[in-house]
Formats: C-alpha cells, sequence, structure tokens
C-alpha cells in the first residue's frame, strides 16, 4: 500500500504543479540595429542565448534573455557629435511579446531617462541623442516579456502515459493478489 500510495502522490504531486511560462526572449531571433541620423549604421541578428551583439568604434549592443545593453568602450560623448542617435531591437521570431522596459539600476550614464524609451510587443526604441557616455559606462534596460506557454511535445505525452501505465499495472496487480 505504501508503494502505491507514494506513486500516487508523487504523480499528484507532478501534475498539480506546472512549471511557469518562459518570459524572456531565449530561443527568439532578435535584431539588433543602431542608427545614425536615421540611417543604418550598424545591424545584427542572433538568438539569444547565443551571443547577440554589435561592436564598432563608439558603440556596443548586446541582448540578453531579459535585457538590452548599450556600452561605451572608448569613452566619447555621442553628444559631442551632431545628428540623432538610437537603438532598436526587434523581435523577428518567437513566442515572447514585450510588456514594459525599465531602466536597470546599473545604468551610470547620466540623463537616462523613460521618456528615451519608447517600445511595441515586439520592439524596444532608446534614443542616444544628447547622452554622454564616459569610457566604460553603459545603459542597461530591463525587458518585461511574456510568452505563450509551450506546447508539451509527443514524447513528453508518451512518458506520462507510459507512467501512467505502470501506476494502473501496479494497482492491478495488487487488487489480483488480495
Amino acid at each position: 500500500m505504501h508503494r502505491l500510495g507514494y506513486l500516487g502522490l508523487a504523480f499528484a504531486f507532478v501534475l498539480g504543479f506546472s512549471l511557469p511560462a518562459r518570459a524572456d526572449l531565449l530561443g527568439d531571433t532578435v535584431q539588433l540595429t543602431y542608427y545614425k541620423n536615421g540611417a543604418v549604421n550598424a545591424q545584427t541578428t542572433g538568438t539569444p542565448p547565443e551571443s547577440v551583439g554589435i561592436a564598432f568604434g563608439l558603440m556596443d549592443l548586446s541582448i540578453s534573455g531579459t535585457q538590452l545593453i548599450i556600452s561605451h568602450p572608448s569613452g566619447f560623448g555621442i553628444g559631442f557629435f551632431p545628428g540623432t542617435f538610437s537603438v532598436e531591437a526587434d523581435i523577428l521570431s518567437g513566442p515572447a511579446s514585450i510588456t514594459g522596459v525599465s531602466i536597470d539600476g546599473s545604468t551610470d550614464v547620466s540623463g537616462v531617462t523613460n521618456s528615451l524609451i519608447s517600445f511595441t510587443s515586439t520592439s524596444v526604441d532608446f534614443d542616444l541623442t544628447d547622452l554622454i557616455f564616459g569610457s566604460g559606462q553603459s545603459v542597461v534596460l530591463n525587458l518585461q516579456t511574456n510568452s505563450a506557454p509551450s506546447v508539451p511535445e509527443p514524447a513528453s505525452l508518451t512518458l506520462v502515459a507510459t507512467g501512467l501505465l505502470g501506476v494502473a499495472g501496479a494497482a492491478r496487480r495488487r487488487f489480483l493478489k488480495a
């Protein structure tokens, strides 16, 4: 009785507590674009957790599962150059949907405010115009996303069905013994 009872409890535990839906950009195809005066200056596409980033002269851009990081390793201020500058991160494919963007506490560039950020469900835009980055300074934006719950694959369903058959077989054998 104890063995069957423990199996039943374990099974109920597994079925009763599902894992939360994935809420990040991992596995989604993301494109990072750096614009200067409205024209594409640099662009890259990738799938986090692989490294998705652009490193070129003035700016380094990267995106992880939940953060867009804009850093300036050379220390020249973007505000020193005439023109407009912006960064855009687009979700090209995948279940994630952007529901919010906030400025991370590790951001160390002065003048960064929420008014510089705009977003839709598939895109984040950040205006760099008039910001002055010091050497090694960065802007870190936290991306809040929601993802559609994934559909169980057939192999998982087969595994669950096999386990149910095993529990039923054990219960039948015990019933026939009694």
